[in-house]
C-alpha cells in the first residue's frame, strides 16, 4: 500500500471516529433500547457508505469491502430489528387479545352472576308474593269460617228464641185453654149447686105449707 493512499484512509478512519463518538459515548453510557440501537444502525450504515464512497475514491479495496461488508450487517441488523419489531408487535397484539379476552370473559361472567343475582331476586319476590297471596287467602278464608260461624250462631239463637217463644206461646195457650176449662167447670158447679139450693129451698117450703094446711084441717 502506497503512502498516497494510507494518508486518505487515516483521514477517513480519523473522520468516521469523529462522527461516530457522540453516537458511540452514547451506547457506551446508556442501557440499550430501540433509540440507541436505531442510532447505532445509522452510525453503522453512514460509516458503511462512508467507507464504501472512499474505497471507491481511492481505488481502496480493503475499505470498499469493509463498507460493503458493514452495509450488509446494517441491513441484517435492521432486518432484525424490523423482526423483533414485528414480534414485539405481534406479543404485544396477542397480549392485548388476551387481556381483551380476559376482559371480555369477566365482563361475562359480571353479566352472568348479575343476571343470576337478578334471577335469585325474582325467585325472592315471587315466593312473597306467594306467600303474601297464601296469608291472604288463609286470612280471608278464616274470615268466611269465622263469619259463616257467626252468622249460623246467630240463626241457631234466633231458632231458639223462636223456640222458645213458641213453646212459651203453646204453654200459655194451654194454661189459657186450662183456666177456661177450670172456669167453666167451677161455674156448672155454682150452677149446679145453686139448683141443689133452689131444689131444696123449695122442698122445704112445700114441707112448710103442708104443715101449715093440715094444722087448720084439724
Amino acid at each position: 500500500m502506497s503512502a498516497l493512499t494510507t494518508i486518505p484512509k487515516a483521514t477517513v478512519e480519523g473522520a468516521i471516529k469523529v462522527a461516530r463518538l457522540p453516537i458511540d459515548t452514547l451506547n457506551r453510557v446508556a442501557p440499550e433500547n430501540r433509540l440507541t440501537s436505531s442510532l447505532g444502525l445509522a452510525a453503522d450504515s453512514a460509516e458503511a457508505a462512508a467507507r464504501r464512497a472512499a474505497g471507491t475514491a481511492f481505488r481502496d479495496e480493503s475499505m470498499r469491502t469493509q463498507g460493503t461488508r458493514l452495509r450488509e450487517s446494517v441491513r441484517e441488523r435492521r432486518r432484525g430489528a424490523e423482526l423483533r419489531t414485528e414480534a414485539d408487535a405481534v406479543a404485544d397484539e396477542a397480549s392485548e387479545r388476551a387481556e381483551s379476552a380476559q376482559e371480555e370473559a369477566a365482563e361475562r361472567k359480571r353479566a352472568a352472576e348479575r343476571e343470576a343475582e337478578r334471577k335469585r331476586q325474582r325467585a325472592a319476590e315471587q315466593r312473597r308474593r306467594r306467600q303474601e297471596a297464601a296469608a291472604k287467602a288463609e286470612a280471608e278464608r278464616k274470615r268466611a269460617a269465622a263469619q259463616d260461624a257467626a252468622e249460623q250462631k246467630q240463626e241457631a239463637a234466633a231458632k231458639a228464641d223462636e223456640d222458645r217463644l213458641e213453646a212459651v206461646q203453646a204453654k200459655a195457650e194451654s194454661l189459657e185453654k186450662r183456666e177456661e176449662a177450670l172456669t167453666e167447670a167451677s161455674e156448672a158447679d155454682r150452677l149446679k149447686h145453686a139448683a141443689e139450693r133452689a131444689k131444696e129451698e123449695r122442698k122445704t117450703e112445700d114441707e112448710r105449707t103442708g104443715a101449715r094446711g093440715g094444722n087448720g084441717r084439724a
